[in-house]
C-alpha cells in the first residue's frame, strides 16, 4: 500500500515503479504532494491557533480573580476570535483531507520488482 510518507520522501520511486503497470502517476503525485504539504501547515496553523486559545482561556480566570475585568474581557474576545479562526482552519483542512484521499485511492500498488514492463 502507498503511503504518504512514500510518495513525499521517494516520489520518482513511486513514479518509475508504477510506469512497469504502464501508469503514469507523476501528475497525481505531485498533486498529492502539494495536497501533503497543505495538509501539514493547515495542522501547524490550527495546532497553534489552539495552543494561544488555550492560553487565553486560562488567563481569563486569572484576570478575574485579580478583578482585571475589562482585561478579561478583551481577552474572552480573542478567545472567541480564535475559536471562530480554528474553525475555519478545521473545515480548509477538512476539505483539504477529503481531496487527498480521493487522489490517493486513483493510485494503484506498486509491483513487485519481479513484475516485467507492462503494454
Amino acid at each position: 500500500m502507498l503511503t504518504l510518507k512514500l510518495l513525499r520522501e521517494n516520489p520518482e520511486f513511486v513514479v518509475t515503479k508504477l510506469a512497469v503497470k504502464n501508469f503514469d502517476a507523476r501528475e497525481i503525485v505531485e498533486k498529492i504532494n502539494g495536497l501533503d504539504v497543505k495538509r501539514r501547515s493547515l495542522q501547524t496553523e490550527l495546532d497553534s491557533c489552539l495552543a494561544e486559545q488555550r492560553k487565553k482561556a486560562a488567563m481569563i480566570g486569572s484576570l478575574m480573580k485579580e478583578g482585571r475585568k475589562d482585561e478579561a474581557e478583551a481577552a474572552k474576545a480573542d478567545v472567541a476570535s480564535l475559536k471562530a479562526r480554528s474553525a475555519e482552519i478545521e473545515k480548509a483542512s477538512q476539505e483539504n483531507n477529503a481531496e487527498l484521499e480521493s487522489l490517493v485511492v486513483l493510485l494503484p500498488n506498486i509491483p513487485c520488482d519481479q513484475v516485467p514492463l507492462g503494454k
